[in-house]
């Protein structure tokens, strides 16, 4: 395809080095000199592309991108980039086209497909990453790489077939942590618990202090106490994000948010409050509760999710932490409300939420959350297969009442449903005195 630009190599070359050496102002005026010479060599708009996005200008990546394809087009780099810089933009479903595209034309052009696979469960959109991670593997048959991203993609909805992936991966290397952890997971979702403990013991001996080995082992072995790791919670909702509130709220009839907005205009009908949104996910809370008058802050694990979160228009700051640990960083007597709705789901261990929480509440503010809940004769704390907390509800009264709270209001509620199942939840309404 670029036969006739040899003559340019060595300056692409030089230009490039000085791109990865983050010596962008003189990569960029080498690079306008190169263009002013030749207009139409390609090669330099996708360095152009690649300066783009080293200097987190994802627009401009894409505009140079585009000029690459106008002048090659077809070409899988630029298809690669251009996708690149659409998802930067949030516009998956066309950086999705554009990984299609790329890997469609170069199937061996891993990079595309991993992205196509990051993007297609984001959009809940499994028929292109599978379709390009099988042609993947048809021109490249001996590849492990690609064994296991298949048996990685395929555990979530074809997990018999995930299964002979992973074994293909182990038996080539039998110390592959990736494919031992989604085997046993497999293996557990599968209800097969003594294959799945054999598995998950081969990658504790490899690596006893990794957090997602640790927590699966727990999980397999029935040990509900055990903290969901965050990177775990953290790329599950940015995944989610795309999809969230249509998935959520129209699929699974998500309405907490809109009860805890009722609730809270009721007890502050002037809205003079500064409020803290815990686990804000996209804004449900803020689009249901509108504008306040004082201060309205989000805090999310999640920057996809954050991200949609300030499209709402009602938040004044949003943080991506830890919330737990936003808390512990936030001043004393800061907020007259505190909302969690549906974040202690992914949290084992309540008290240190309640500790913190009534540490950062104003006197006679007021803290809102949601737990899903134990039935009788459970543990305070259980795993469900959803690989989501359930608490008891005395369980979590009495750690209000331990840390000051009083007017404690333990809610019924169902929060939503499950493959067309209510989730029976409690919602907590507890004040700090005055």
């Amino acid at each position: 395809m670029f036969a006739t630009f040899r003559k340019n190599d060595n300056e692409l070359v030089k230009i490039e080095q000085l791109i990865q050496s983050g010596d962008l102002p003189l990569a960029a005026s080498s690079l306008n000199a190169l263009r002013e010479r030749e207009l139409n060599d390609p090669r330099i708009y996708s360095l152009g592309a690649q300066l783009g996005f080293a200097a987190n200008n994802a627009q401009a990546a894409l505009q140079a991108a585009d000029t690459a394809l106008r002048l090659a087009p077809g070409w899988p780099r630029a298809l690669l980039q251009r996708a690149r810089a659409l998802d930067a933009l949030d516009r998956p479903k066309e950086a999705l086209d554009a990984c299609n595209q790329a890997a469609s034309t170069d199937p061996k052009l891993l990079t595309a497909i991993e992205l196509a696979v990051t993007l297609g469960r984001r959009l809940g959109d499994y028929a292109i990453p599978e379709a390009l991670l099988r042609k993947a593997q048809a021109a490249a048959p001996d590849n492990a790489i690609i064994w296991l991203g298949l048996g990685r993609f395929l555990s979530r909805h074809k997990k018999e077939e995930s299964i002979v992936w992973l074994e293909k991966v182990l038996s080539r290397d039998a110390k592959n942590l990736d494919a031992l952890v989604t085997l046993a997971s497999v293996f557990f979702d599968l209800e097969q618990v003594d294959r799945a403990a054999e598995v998950i013991s081969r990658a504790e001996a490899i690596a006893p202090e990794n957090e997602t080995v640790q927590f699966q082992a727990a999980r397999i072995r029935g040990n509900s106490a055990t903290q969901i790791p965050v990177a775990f919670v953290q790329n599950l909702f940015d995944e989610y994000a795309d999809r969230f509130d249509a998935h959520l709220v129209g699929r699974l009839q998500y309405r907490l948010p809109i009860v805890v907005a009722e609730k809270i205009k009721a007890r502050y009908p002037t809205a003079e409050i500064n409020l803290l949104d815990l686990g804000c996910g996209s804004g449900l809370l803020g689009r249901a509760l509108g504008r306040i008058h004082g201060y309205f802050v989000g805090v999310d694990l999640s920057e996809k999710m954050l991200q949609k979160a300030a499209l709402v228009g009602t938040y004044d700051r949003l943080h991506h932490a830890e919330i737990v640990e936003a808390l512990a960083a936030t001043d004393a007597a800061e907020y007259e409300v505190i909302a969690a709705c549906d974040v202690l789901v992914y949290v084992a261990d309540p008290e240190p939420f309640v500790r913190e929480s009534y540490k950062v509440l104003r006197a006679r503010g007021t803290l809102y959350f949601s737990c899903e809940a134990t039935s009788d004769g459970e543990p305070n704390v259980v795993m469900r297969a959803s690989q989501r907390y359930a608490h008891s509800p005395s369980w979590v009264r009495t750690l209000c009442e331990r840390h000051g709270y009083t007017d404690i209001e333990v809610e019924p509620i169902v929060v939503r449903t499950d493959n067309g199942k209510p989730i029976e939840s409690f919602l907590v309404t507890a004040t700090k005195p005055g």
